[in-house]
């Protein structure tokens, strides 16, 4: 589902391209979607949050705002510095997914062989 052409295979046609670059943009927001779900799960079992707080607390940490508010209890705290690390690596995995079709697009027509 998430494969490239190879250096020597001919570039694709931009309609093909369209759609990998939709596909890799859905596995990315499949992503985000699946970490914020996890963060809401968190701050409502850890922090005894309602849906709209836990909702509103996991989408600041996971874009990298920070939490608002004050964490209650230790296992709150706990909850949102090890949230908040996964967060960092998650936001930068999905960036890297969305431009991933497009900088591989631009490194194969940077290495076309000339005929």
């Amino acid at each position: 589902m998430l494969k490239f052409e190879k250096k020597n295979e001919s570039l694709i046609s931009t309609r093909k391209f369209l759609s990998r670059f939709a596909r890799y943009c859905a596995v990315s927001t499949g992503f985000i979607g699946i970490s914020l779900f996890m963060g809401m799960l968190g701050y409502r079992h850890y922090c005894q949050q309602d849906w709209v707080s836990a909702f509103y607390n996991a989408s600041m940490i996971l874009t990298g705002m920070g939490p608002i508010g004050d964490n209650p209890s230790n296992p709150c705290m706990i909850f949102s510095g090890i949230y908040a690390l996964y967060s960092g690596i998650a936001f930068l995995t999905a960036a890297g997914l969305i431009f991933a079709p497009i900088l591989h697009r631009l490194m194969h027509i940077l290495h076309l062989d000339e005929k």
